[in-house]
């Protein structure tokens, strides 16, 4: 998929399969943010990448993202300039 290619793509998309569904161990979420779509990278304590989805910003499909990372992962957030509320704007 090119960017800005999304025409006609469905609500979300994954970009790469987990390399284990069963992971037990801590997980770090890594979120890049943007207006219509969003990135997450999930990852073990070691680096190992465990998954990568490309989601429309969907609050029912983030909360199933989320629930793969286990009860209490560690997240970082990256927000793009259109996420911020200035006051009065």
């Amino acid at each position: 998929m090119t960017p800005g290619s999304c025409s006609g793509c469905s609500r979300h998309q994954v970009e790469e399969a987990p390399v284990s569904g069963a992971y037990e161990g801590r997980q770090f979420v890594g979120m890049d943010l943007h207006r219509r779509r969003s990135v997450l990278v999930r990852m073990t304590e070691t680096g190992e990448q465990l998954e990568t989805v490309r989601i429309s910003n969907d609050p029912e499909y983030l909360r199933e993202v989320m629930a793969r990372a286990g009860e209490c992962p560690e997240v970082v957030l990256e927000a793009t300039y259109g996420w911020v509320r200035r006051e009065g704007a």
